[in-house]
């Protein structure tokens, strides 16, 4: 083929040499999304869980602790 001369011939250029790469540059760019958009739910889903979860100060220390080192971690990660 010959050096492309007007817009129309070097978007035929551009689409047959690198068609291919812009496919695949788009569905990683959209598996990418798509996991970041899950990743995001589930975290969001189990720090709002977590947030709002109540202990009773009847519960022994050991079990209370645990929750209390997560809602900290939470806390950290939501307002970092």
């Amino acid at each position: 083929m010959a050096q492309p001369t007007n817009l129309f011939e070097w978007m035929v250029f551009l689409f047959k040499e690198y068609g291919e790469m812009f496919w695949q540059g788009t569905l990683v760019t959209l598996y990418i999304a798509i996991a970041g958009t899950i990743i995001g739910f589930v975290l969001g889903f189990v720090l709002g869980v977590l947030g709002d979860l109540q202990v009773s100060p009847h519960v022994p220390w050991y079990r209370r602790l645990p929750v209390r080192v997560l809602k900290w971690i939470g806390d950290i990660y939501i307002e970092v």
